[in-house]
């Protein structure tokens, strides 16, 4: 949303909010990339001021800071009577060749013109009176459509700020009028004429949003400051900012894990297939005695071959004397009495016991068991709190940093998402996950910066993301 400080003071709700100057809240949100329609719409967008680069700020348009595909998009989303577009230089161009390109030579002080002083010098921020436009270049709109009405003028009588009725947009010849070389103060309050000039026009702007842009350029006596209430009807204060909302539900249902992990060292070689099979025996003949005969179970394999061989059946030839393998098994949505079970130990002994007992020359050397929700990680992970975003460093406005994470397939629990993490030792650093999709985001590289999740982009899902850093 251009300069800082026109966010600032924007966001700031002693200015725009339930008890500033105008009653109606005003969000930021950043759109990355080419803009287009679906980007317009999650990001909830209802006045679209255009960025600008350098090499936008001369007379030929070069398509530097938005493309002309971006410029297409944003045209066609201005056809909504209740959108806004607040575009500069030579945009207004791209938008209507009815204008001229713009070119420097305004000769300052600006004012309003007799029409622009309906919302320049009478709007909710005071009046502006004169005014410069900062910078080098100091830009002018020569020619302008009929569908245009002058808002601001140089000295020399020369469009500087226009309103398309037909755009329902506010075009400006010079970024500068709203940065701080033209005169915006650096901070958050509206001290300075150009600080009540941005105050005034967003209010403006956001009458459109409410009420759609005016029918001609007739309105002097009818600046539209604030949303309207039909004839009729009595007048209603702002609606209050409705409460907050709790995270969504888990898209991959929140269930009790139980976690039975052993670490058996061979005395002697023995079949991988037959070392798999007696290990399935003993789990079961420890989930029979605690009486779960029917419990359903799975096991995992690590060190000298892979569980996913062990699994599939696939031939493994022999295990050899002195081979340690890691064998795990959990158990999903796992009954209270077995998760006290496990809490208690006497599940990971009674494992021990029925592995030495079914499996010759075996000794257990660890054993231990857990139970824990799958909505928590496994491992050892810095968990930030729902509603935050994992980010590369502060300086990091993408949501993939610059295409380096991955987005691990299928919906899967918050477990299931670390275990990937786990899986690829030092290549994950962090997840993160997203509730209402199960989504899980691996970072490979490390995170260094845990942001607010935006809320203009998810509005409909708060506190729907969550950072996970592996320590």
């Amino acid at each position: 949303m251009g300069a800082k400080w026109d966010l600032d003071k924007l966001e700031n709700t002693n200015n725009f909010g339930a008890d500033g100057k105008v009653v109606y809240k005003v969000q930021g949100a950043k759109i990355v990339g080419e803009i287009t329609a679906d980007k317009l719409k999650d990001s909830s967008c209802d006045i679209f001021q255009m960025s600008l680069e350098e090499a936008d700020a001369t007379t030929p348009l070069v398509f530097s800071a938005l493309s002309k595909a971006s410029v297409d998009a944003l045209k066609k989303w201005a056809e909504d009577p209740h959108h806004v577009i607040l575009g500069f230089q030579s945009f207004c161009h791209a938008m209507d060749d009815g204008y001229s390109l713009a070119k420097a030579g305004a000769k300052n002080p600006m004012e309003a013109s007799k029409l622009g002083g309906s919302i320049v010098d009478s709007g909710p921020f005071g009046s502006v009176g004169k005014f410069n436009q900062g910078g080098s270049w100091q830009g002018t709109i020569d020619e302008v459509p009929a569908s245009a009405c002058t808002l601001i003028k140089d000295q020399d009588e020369k469009p500087i700020m226009t309103l398309d009725v037909n755009l329902g947009s506010v075009f400006v010849s010079d970024v500068d009028l709203l940065t701080t070389l033209g005169g915006i103060s650096k901070s958050a309050e509206v001290s300075s004429a150009n600080d009540k000039l941005l105050g005034n026009l967003y209010a403006f702007m956001i009458g459109i949003v409410c009420n759609g842009p005016p029918a001609d350029c007739e309105f002097m006596d009818k600046p539209f400051t604030v949303c309207e209430t039909p004839k009729g009807e009595a007048s209603k204060p702002p609606a209050k900012p409705p409460a907050p909302v709790p995270s969504p539900p888990f898209a991959v249902p929140v269930v009790a894990v139980v976690k039975i992990t052993i670490v058996v060292k061979l005395t002697i070689a023995t079949s991988a297939e037959l070392f798999v099979s007696q290990c399935k025996s003993a789990f079961a003949a420890t989930f029979s005695f605690f009486h779960f005969a029917t419990l359903t179970f799975r096991l995992r394999f690590a060190g000298s071959f892979s569980w996913l061989g062990g699994l599939t059946g696939r031939r493994l030839g022999e295990l050899q004397a002195g081979s340690e393998i890691g064998v795990e098994a959990q158990v999903d949505d796992a009954p209270d009495a077995l998760q006290v079970e496990a809490m208690k130990g006497s599940l990971a002994d009674k494992i021990k016991d029925n592995v030495e007992d079914k499996i010759e020359g075996s000794e257990v050397t660890e054993q231990s068991a857990s139970a824990t929700a799958n909505n928590e990680p496994a491992g050892n992970y810095k968990a930030h709190e729902w509603g935050t975003v994992c980010r590369r460093d502060k300086s990091d406005v993408s949501t993939d940093n610059h295409g380096v994470t991955f987005v691990d397939g299928g919906p899967k629990s918050v477990m299931e998402c670390s275990e990937k993490c786990n899986s690829m030792g030092d290549g994950c650093h962090a997840f993160e996950y997203r509730i209402s999709e199960g989504r899980c985001e691996i970072h490979p590289q490390p995170v260094c910066h845990v942001a607010e999740q935006n809320p203009a982009w998810f509005a409909p899902t708060p506190k729907d993301f969550g950072c996970y850093i592996k320590c």
